[in-house]
């Protein structure tokens, strides 16, 4: 077992909310690009799935933000607090 899992991954398949907001949906579609370029996103098959939501940073940008509360990778993730 690896060192940072300490239990069995969750399995979690509730659809992402996108904003009603045109151009904060334009703005997570870019950001989410952006993830995939880096390759931490890679087409696939889809073993679980993690929600994320947009909160604003600045007057034209948006941050987003992964919520690995609600899918249960929190409960079973080690993570170092510093």
């Amino acid at each position: 077992m690896n060192a940072f899992i300490n239990g069995e991954l969750p399995n979690y398949w509730r659809a992402v909310n996108w904003s009603e907001d045109a151009m904060q949906r334009e703005q997570l579609k870019k950001k989410i690009s952006k993830v995939m370029r880096k390759g931490y996103i890679s087409p696939g098959k889809v073993k679980r799935l993690i929600t994320f939501f947009a909160v604003p940073k600045g007057p034209d940008d948006i941050r987003i933000v992964y919520d690995a509360t609600k899918c249960g990778l929190n409960e079973v993730l080690w993570s170092p607090k510093f």
